[in-house]
């Protein structure tokens, strides 16, 4: 088991027509610890928002 704190991972910035504005992006469990899973957290800028969009795979929002 690997405890990973979210606080210190580096914030990416996202630039993607699926967002209203800036977002960012941290990267808790990428292809350096895992070859099945991608876990993310996105980061919303205020007031920005998410457009409509059909997800090719499997996603878990939280």
């Amino acid at each position: 088991m690997k405890l990973i704190k979210v606080e210190p991972v580096a914030k990416e910035p996202w630039v993607d027509k699926l967002f209203t504005g800036p977002v960012t992006l941290q990267a808790i469990i990428g292809s350096d610890l895992s070859e099945n899973f991608l876990i993310q957290q996105v980061n919303f800028s205020k007031g920005v928002r998410n457009k409509y969009n059909f997800l090719k795979n499997i996603y878990f929002i939280l």
